[in-house]
């Protein structure tokens, strides 16, 4: 399993730009993986808070506390399907509306990405297949204007690892 997480990372990473791209890291940044990240030119970050939802919060919400960044996209690294044109189209979508979702198969979502912080991370159940519906239900609730890509499917059990080397064999 980690070495299949490293291998969807790697695979991943690869495709952006160090200069745009910031890694945020569970449960540190020190492991000999992430620092060979480092030497590539790309920022490191530790990942904050108790759950999912308070660490993608925490990372949004430092990333887009930066001057000279106007939007962030924030991206899990098991979504095999998931690469630079899809976080592109995301960036893309943000310049018409406030925040963007990648959604799961599962029905979670592997990409958000916003202009500006919002409290969209409470009250989730992360992992469940109603992430995706809770969320858009409390940005709906909010009266956010939101943008939904096309959906994806991640790697979580057995048979999604199938699927993974049925897309990567020749």
């Amino acid at each position: 399993a980690a070495r299949l997480q490293a291998e969807l990372a790697a695979r991943l990473i690869s495709q952006l730009p160090p200069e745009t791209t910031d890694l945020w890291c569970h449960p540190h940044s020190r492991h000999a993986f992430f620092q060979g990240f480092r030497k590539q030119g790309y920022a490191l970050h530790k990942q904050e808070g108790a759950d999912l939802g308070e660490r993608m919060q925490q990372a949004l919400a430092a990333t887009l506390a930066r001057p000279e960044v106007a939007q962030a996209v924030l991206v899990g690294v098991d979504c095999p399907q998931m690469d630079a044109a899809y976080i592109a189209e995301a960036h893309q979508a943000l310049r018409g509306c406030e925040l963007v979702l990648g959604p799961a198969e599962d029905g979670g979502y592997g990409l958000i990405g916003m202009k500006r912080p919002q409290p969209v991370f409470t009250g989730i159940d992360w992992g469940s297949s109603q992430a995706l519906a809770q969320t858009c239900r409390l940005l709906d609730a909010r009266q956010t204007d939101y943008r939904l890509l096309p959906s994806l499917w991640d790697l979580d059990r057995p048979e999604d690892y199938q699927r993974y080397l049925a897309l990567v064999s020749p």
